[in-house]
């Protein structure tokens, strides 16, 4: 009985003994991996513009019409969005249906008054800031994380961006009414503009040309395919707003598929 136990007990100490030096070498190897990791991490960049260069040979390989400086330029270009792509989801996660748990806002740094500096979270100090280049002249951003800033923030940017229609010709309560009110609508008819005396320029221009009576004839007429919009909507930039709402030809690009 005694010999057999020591027997288990020898089998188990060489199993540990060698649990441990399998243990030991994995440890090892982990650490070769990190110190590798690290180094291509640091070195990213340069790794980057290698791989880069490697598939701008193989595509030129490919494709004889295309030149290394085109295709340079296509790359780098995908890569920017790439980029920005990156940044826009870390600040756009969404776990399950949480909402958005951070966002990004110009850092203090990158105002120029004391007063701005202090007040770096109010929606309206960054919205002045985020209009003069869109947001590209900014240089360093704040990460936001606290909830309840991040919803203020975002309800208040949000307001900011489709309220910016408010105010411009013909969306106020006032050209509600008018609009639908038949005895204004025929006094510009009849070219009678005595309505819009106290109004811009712009708004009395656009009356009066809407007034005017002219032969259709001499309209010019412009008429285009759905082939030329199509046309025109593939070429132009996806980033590119059309309106206040935020609506850009991303949208229409997709309708355009659709429609296909």
């Amino acid at each position: 009985m005694y010999e057999a136990s020591s027997e288990i007990e020898k089998g188990l100490e060489e199993n540990l003994a060698e649990k441990k030096e399998e243990l030991q070498k994995a440890l090892l190897e982990l650490k070769d991996l990190r110190k590798k990791a690290k180094e291509i991490k640091q070195n990213s960049r340069e790794h980057r513009k290698t791989y880069l260069d490697d598939l701008i040979q193989m595509n030129l390989e490919k494709d004889g019409r295309k030149n290394y400086a085109g295709e340079l330029k296509r790359l780098q270009n995908v890569e920017k969005q790439r980029m920005q792509a990156r940044v826009l989801k870390r600040s756009h996660i969404v776990p399950r249906k949480m909402g958005i748990r951070e966002i990004y806002i110009p850092d203090p740094s990158e105002y120029n008054t004391q007063e701005d500096k202090v007040k770096y979270m109010n929606i309206n100090v960054i919205w002045e800031k985020l209009k003069i280049g869109n947001g590209k002249d900014v240089r360093k951003w704040g990460l936001v994380e606290d909830q309840s800033d991040v919803e203020r923030l975002t309800m208040e940017c949000m307001m900011k961006h489709f309220g910016q229609a408010d105010g411009t010709p013909l969306t106020s309560l006032k050209w509600n009414s008018r609009l639908v009110d038949d005895e204004f609508v025929e006094r510009i008819r009849n070219e009678d503009y005595s309505d819009l005396e106290n109004e811009t320029e712009a708004i009395r221009e656009y009356f009066q040309a809407m007034g005017k009576k002219k032969n259709t004839v001499e309209l010019q007429q412009f008429l285009y395919t759905l082939d030329d919009w199509k046309n025109y909507i593939h070429n132009v930039k996806e980033r590119t707003t059309t309106s206040p709402s935020g609506r850009h030809y991303g949208h229409f690009k997709v309708l355009s598929t659709d429609a296909s």
